[in-house]
C-alpha cells in the first residue's frame, strides 16, 4: 500500500504483500462500453459531440470475411497495412479459416482508401472496423483492504463454501480454466488488476477452499485486454479493454494451447468481459466481421469441448442506459452447435454459452446491474475480495462488484465439479450448476427457450454434493436468507481513529426539490451555474460518451459503510478513497433504496467540506448526515453514491454496505 491514511488502516493484515488498485482515469460504473459501429456522438461535456466511432473504432483494424480455402488479399506493395488471417495461418478448415485482418503499421493517422479489395468488392464494401469495446466487468480497488477479511466471509458464506474436507475419489481430471481477460502472464499481474484477480477467484474456490493438496486446476491467462487506448497497446504487461476481433482470436488461441500443452484437460473459457449490442452492427445494420469472428470462435470452442461462462454486463450509468445482457452473453439465446463435420465434441443439448449474473448477499441484484440482463444462473458478486499469489508474493486485489465476479465464481464451481466428475459432458456440468444451486424469485430475463426458469444461485458444495459427493454436509442459505458484510467493531475504531470528521447535517433543512424522477434534497450547486435541482439530471448531460473511458472506471469508494443510526437519529458514511485515483472525485448524490425502487436522495455537491472541494485519494473521511425522512424502513437496502470526476466529465457509482444500529 502506499504511505497514506488509508495504508494505516490496512497494515496489520500480514497475509496482503501487495495491494492493486484499478488503473487510472476516470469513469465508468462497471459496465461495459456502449456505443455504436454505426455512427453516434456523445456529449464532450462542452455543449459538443463526439463522433464515437471515430473514438472506439479509429479505423487503424479492418477485419472482413472471404471464401475458406482462398488467400487474404494482399495490402498495396509497400503500402502501410499489415495483413493477416485473423486467426493464423495453421487455422483449420471451415468459418475460422475466412477472416481476414488488415492493422495500419505507422504512427500517422490510417488511411482507409489504402485497403485492398476483394473481386469485385471495393475496400469498404467487404471490410469492417474492428472495435475497441470489449472491457471488464467488475469494480475494483484496494482501498478497502481492512475489511477484506470480513468481506471473504460474507462471500464464503454465500457460495456456501464447504466447512469440511472434500473426499478425495479415486479418479479425477485435471481442468484448465482459461481467463480471456487482462491478465498479461503467470508471473504478473499486469497494468489492470482485473484478469489476475479472475484467476484468484479461480483458484482460491477450487484448490484453496477445497484443500488440494497436488491441485490440478489451473487458471491460465489468455491476454485480450491489451489496449491502453485504442491506438496503444501492451502486450507486456496488458491494458484496460480490447478489440472484439481481439476477443475472437484470443478465444481460438486458448482452445489451441489446451489442446498442445494439456489434451486430457478439460477447458473452461471464462470471459469476465464485454461489450454492448450498439456495437455489434455495421452502419449498414449487417453484423460486423470482428462481432461475427468473435460468435465463430466461440462455436468452435465449443465444438472442441470447451464449456463457456460469460459475464451478464453491468449498467453503463448515463441518462439512457442501455438494456439487455451484453455481448457475447447474450449469445446464451443460441444452441450450441451440433456434432458433424468440424464439430467433433458438441457440448449438447443446451445454449452455445452460459450468461451469470450477480446478487449481493439478500440475493437481490446488483445495484449496478443491467434492465433486462438477468440470466439463468447467477452468483454471489457484490464487494468480493480476490488474491493471487505472484511467485513468493501474494497481491491483494479488489474487492469487486460486478458479473465479472459472478462469471469467474461460476467458472470456478464449474471446474470443481468437473474435477471430481470427469465423465460429465459440459452440458452435465452447467446443468448441476443450475440445477442444484438455490432457486430464487425472480424470473431469468433471456435464455434458450421460449420460456425461461427461475434465477438459481450457484452454490459450490451443492454443486458438489449433487455431482460427486452425495453425504456432503453443505451449510445452505436459503433465498433470501442471507446477509451483506457488516464492519466489525475493530474496523470502526480504525476509521474513527485516522478519518477527518465532516459534518453534513445541514442537509436536514434542506427541502425535496421538485420536478425531479425521485426526491432530491437539495442546495444551490455551483458546478453547473445554477440550482441542482436534480443533481444527476443535469450532470449526466454532460458525461462523455462510456465508450471513450475503459471500463470498469476507478470507483472512488469500493468498500464503504453507511450506517443507520436509530438512537442518534443520523446517518454516518465511513468512506476510504482510493489511494489508486488520480483524480479528486466529487461525491455528488447519495442515494437510498430498496430492491425495487429509490426512496431518498441526497445532493452532497454543496455539502459544506464535502463535496464542493472533492475528496482526496487515500484519505479517510466520516460523514455525519441527517436523519432519513423514512424513518429507517426495513427496505433500506441499498445505498449507492454517484460521483463527478470533474476533469473528464464521467460518472462513477460506487455500492455501499448499509447497516442499522
Amino acid at each position: 500500500m502506499k504511505n497514506s491514511q488509508a495504508g494505516l488502516a490496512v497494515a496489520s493484515l500480514a497475509m496482503i504483500v501487495t495491494a492493486i488498485g484499478c488503473h487510472p482515469g476516470g469513469g465508468g460504473s462497471g459496465g461495459g462500453s456502449s456505443a455504436s459501429s454505426a455512427t453516434s456522438t456523445g456529449s464532450d461535456g462542452t455543449g459538443g459531440s463526439i463522433d464515437t466511432v471515430a473514438v472506439s473504432c479509429p479505423g487503424n483494424r479492418w477485419i472482413g470475411k472471404i471464401t475458406p480455402g482462398e488467400t487474404c488479399p494482399a495490402s498495396p506493395p509497400g503500402g502501410p497495412w499489415v495483413s493477416t488471417p485473423l486467426f493464423g495461418d495453421q487455422a483449420p478448415k471451415g468459418p475460422l479459416a475466412g477472416y481476414c485482418l488488415y492493422e495500419w503499421g505507422p504512427d500517422t493517422p490510417p488511411d482507409a482508401t489504402t485497403l485492398p479489395s476483394y473481386k469485385e468488392k471495393m475496400p469498404l464494401e467487404w471490410l469492417d472496423r474492428d472495435c475497441a469495446v470489449v472491457a471488464p466487468l467488475s469494480d475494483a480497488s484496494d482501498a478497502a483492504a481492512a475489511v477484506i477479511p470480513t468481506l471473504s466471509t460474507a462471500f464464503l458464506a454465500q457460495i456456501e463454501a464447504p466447512t469440511s474436507p472434500v473426499p478425495v475419489p479415486a479418479a479425477t481430471s485435471a481442468v484448465r480454466v482459461a481467463i480471456i481477460d487482462a491478465w498479461p502472464s503467470v508471473d504478473k499481474i499486469g497494468s489492470s488488476p482485473h484478469g489476475a484477480a479472475m484467476a484468484g477467484l479461480v483458484e482460491g474456490l477450487t484448490c484453496d477452499a477445497l484443500g488440494l493438496p497436488a491441485c490440478t486446476i489451473s487458471a491460465v491467462p489468455e491476454l485480450t485486454l491489451n489496449l491502453l487506448d485504442p491506438g496503444q497497446r501492451d502486450n507486456v504487461n496488458g491494458g484496460y479493454f480490447g478489440f472484439q476481433g481481439k476477443l475472437a482470436r484470443s478465444v481460438y488461441d486458448a482452445v489451441t494451447a489446451w489442446q498442445a500443452e494439456e489434451p486430457t484437460a478439460r477447458l473452461v473459457l471464462n470471459l469476465s468481459l464485454g461489450w454492448d449490442k450498439r456495437f455489434n452492427t455495421t452502419p449498414g445494420g449487417a453484423m460486423s466481421a470482428a462481432v461475427s469472428a468473435a460468435n465463430d470462435a466461440l462455436v468452435y470452442a465449443a465444438c472442441q469441448g470447451a464449456l463457456i461462462f460469460v459475464a451478464a454486463g453491468n449498467t453503463t450509468g448515463g441518462p439512457t442506459p442501455p438494456t439487455g445482457p451484453t455481448y457475447p452473453a447474450a449469445w446464451e439465446t443460441q444452441p450450441a452447435p451440433i456434432v458433424g463435420v468440424g464439430c467433433p465434441k458438441s457440448p449438447g443439448t443446451g445454449p452455445l454459452l452460459h450468461a451469470v449474473g450477480g446478487v449481493d448477499g439478500f440475493d437481490a441484484r446488483l445495484p449496478n446491474s443491467r434492465e433486462g440482463g438477468r440470466p439463468v444462473l447467477a452468483a454471489p458478486a457484490f464487494m468480493v475480495p480476490s488474491s493471487k499469489k505472484i511467485g513468493a508474493s501474494t497481491f491483494a486485489l479488489g474487492p469487486f462488484t460486478g458479473s465479472s465476479v459472478s462469471s469467474a465464481v461460476a467458472s470456478a464451481v464449474a471446474a470443481a465439479v468437473w474435477h471430481y466428475a470427469p465423465g460429465l459432458s459440459p452440458v452435465d456440468v452447467a446443468a448441476a450448476l443450475r440445477t442444484s444451486g438455490e432457486p430464487l424469485l425472480p424470473v431469468a430475463d433471456f435464455c434458450l427457450g421460449a420460456l425461461c426458469p427461475k434465477i438459481h444461485r450457484i452454490s459450490l458444495c451443492r454443486a458438489l454434493q449433487a455431482t460427486s459427493f452425495p453425504m456432503l454436509v453443505c451449510p445452505t442459505i436459503a433465498a433470501g436468507t442471507g446477509k451483506n458484510a457488516v464492519w466489525t467493531a475493530a474496523d470502526l475504531t480504525t476509521y474513527e481513529t485516522h478519518a477527518q470528521l465532516l459534518d453534513a447535517s445541514l442537509l436536514a433543512t434542506l427541502t425535496p426539490a421538485t420536478g425531479c424522477s425521485t426526491g432530491v434534497h437539495t442546495g444551490t450547486n455551483g458546478l453547473f451555474g445554477g440550482p441542482s435541482a436534480c443533481p444527476t439530471e443535469q450532470y449526466e448531460d454532460a458525461i462523455i460518451n462510456v465508450a471513450l473511458t475503459p471500463q470498469p472506471g476507478c470507483t472512488p469508494c469500493p468498500a464503504c459503510q453507511l450506517t443507520l443510526d436509530k438512537s442518534g437519529g443520523r446517518m454516518i458514511l465511513d468512506l476510504q478513497i482510493d489511494d489508486a485515483l488520480t483524480y479528486q472525485p466529487t461525491p455528488m448524490v447519495l442515494a437510498l433504496a430498496s430492491k425495487a425502487a429509490t426512496l431518498e436522495r441526497y445532493d452532497l455537491y454543496d455539502t459544506a467540506g464535502v463535496g464542493g472541494a472533492g475528496l482526496k485519494p487515500g484519505s479517510v473521511y466520516q460523514i455525519t448526515l441527517p436523519a432519513t425522512s423514512l424513518a429507517y424502513r426495513a427496505d433500506f437496502q441499498y445505498a449507492t453514491i454517484e460521483w463527478l470526476d470533474d476533469a473528464s466529465r464521467t460518472q462513477t457509482t460506487s455500492a455501499l454496505l448499509i447497516v442499522s444500529k
